[in-house]
């Protein structure tokens, strides 16, 4: 029953988690699949972080990719980094 109820106020857009990914590379962009796909996991990816410039300014599942010099400017949004 708790399960059930927690899936339907994450897809209303409560209980939610925002998080970082540092790393926009395979790992990275299978994690932003998976939580698009499966809204109802409860993460919102705020940002990726890499430190390859090639990627800086693209988008991943529709998440910006920023600089690591810009980590900390973004902490302020997140609850959780994932590594």
């Amino acid at each position: 029953v708790f399960d059930v109820v927690l899936k339907q106020l994450r897809r209303k857009g409560l209980n939610r988690k925002k998080i970082l990914i540092y790393g926009a590379g395979k790992v990275g962009r299978s994690i932003g699949e998976r939580f698009t796909e499966e809204f109802e996991i409860g993460f919102d990816i705020r940002a990726y972080v890499d430190g390859i410039p090639a990627l800086h300014g693209t988008t991943v599942c529709g998440v910006r990719v920023c600089p690591p010099e810009k980590l900390l400017g973004l902490l302020a949004d997140v609850q959780e980094i994932w590594i």
